[in-house]
């Protein structure tokens, strides 16, 4: 019987990361990989975050909005009278131009995967450079 109780745990693992990849999938979240390096360094550019489309976002919330044909994920400074929000990354030195609309807030974001600052510290170590790189190759 124990023999049974192990093998179903890794059946029942299996299932709930299904049910939690399939809630992702769904109208109430989006999985956004960070480009640019605007939130820094609160996000690095490989992080991954998850973001919330059912909730409006709140002063000092990081939303994800529609910046012309781009997505962009800047925090939030102010909440305007009319509904709209006005938004600065983290390394820049001033607020973004314009306001952003309520219509243009596709989220907020709700849980970060910090995968950028691995990958970051993996490709600055030195230790990893690839053979083009390294002057001493033993390729002849």
């Amino acid at each position: 019987m124990n023999l049974r109780v192990r093998s179903g745990i890794p059946v029942a693992t299996a299932y709930g990361m299904l049910l939690v990849l399939g809630l992702l999938a769904t109208n109430w979240f989006s999985v956004v990989t960070v480009a640019g390096g605007s939130m820094v360094p609160a996000l690095l550019p490989g992080d991954v975050v998850i973001v919330t489309k059912s909730q409006r976002p709140a002063k000092g919330d990081i939303a994800l909005v529609r910046s012309g044909h781009s997505l962009v994920l800047h925090r939030v400074t102010r909440l305007q009278a009319d509904g709209s929000i006005r938004t600065r990354g983290d390394a820049n030195p001033i607020a973004d131009f314009a306001a952003t609309p309520l219509s243009a807030v596709r989220g907020r974001v709700v849980a970060v995967l910090p995968l950028g600052g691995a990958v970051a510290r993996w490709r600055h170590d030195g230790a990893c450079d690839t053979l083009p790189a390294q002057t001493h190759s033993a390729r002849r």
